[in-house]
């Protein structure tokens, strides 16, 4: 079943090697709140985010975004969850606690309100799933500092 019918979600997603910190959480949740008030954010950073940016949003501040991460996708993408399922959960879960970032496996192992596409019992903690991000060549420019000459 896929969010409501109304409901408008700002995504921005990153795919670096460093969790994504306070200030551009912040930032997001000040774009997401600059638009209509049905609005709500959904933040992706492959490599999670740093524990002072989900403290930020601990401290009493409202939530209007949800986050997810490179395990989550993960999950989705193995069809343990789908992406509709995923967001109304982490959204119910942010209204009622306002966490803005509980995995897709905490939510799969607690059967949180929903049952999963499959038993939570074939789950296994996986290790970091941070990706090792391909190194960029150096540009080659032929015959430059080579000593060959045209």
């Amino acid at each position: 079943m896929p969010p409501q019918e109304g409901e408008t979600y700002l995504i921005e997603a990153k795919w670096q090697s460093k969790p994504v910190g306070a200030s551009a959480l912040l930032a997001f949740s000040a774009k997401v709140a600059g638009k209509a008030t049905w609005s709500r954010g959904l933040y992706i950073s492959i490599s999670g985010f740093s524990e002072d940016a989900l403290a930020a949003f601990s401290r009493g501040r409202p939530a209007n975004l949800i986050a997810m991460n490179g395990q989550d996708i993960y999950f989705i993408r193995e069809g343990e969850m789908s992406l509709p399922q995923a967001i109304r959960l982490k959204t119910r879960r942010a209204a009622e606690t306002g966490e803005i970032m509980v995995s897709v496996y905490q939510l799969l192992t607690e059967g949180y309100n929903e049952p999963p596409h499959r038993p939570a019992s074939h789950l296994r903690r996986l290790p970091n799933l941070r990706p090792h991000l391909p190194e960029v060549p150096e540009p080659c420019h032929p015959g430059v500092g080579s000593g060959a000459s045209a």
